[in-house]
């Protein structure tokens, strides 16, 4: 595991999907995607929520 943030991005990026998810996996919880309030097609990130694991 990085010990750093600046560690985490360079490990990240140069490692593949699998690392990446097992990452997510071993860190959130649970993620919540909340229903839209409009049509609009952009990206709101106040309707995700995030809870890690302690």
């Amino acid at each position: 595991m990085p010990s750093s943030f600046e560690e985490l991005v360079t490990t990240w990026d140069k490692s593949g999907i699998d690392f990446q998810r097992r990452l997510v996996e071993a860190l959130v919880a649970t993620l919540t995607v909340r229903s839209a309030t409009s049509r609009r097609r952009a990206f709101d990130p106040t309707r995700v929520g995030v809870q890690l694991r302690a």
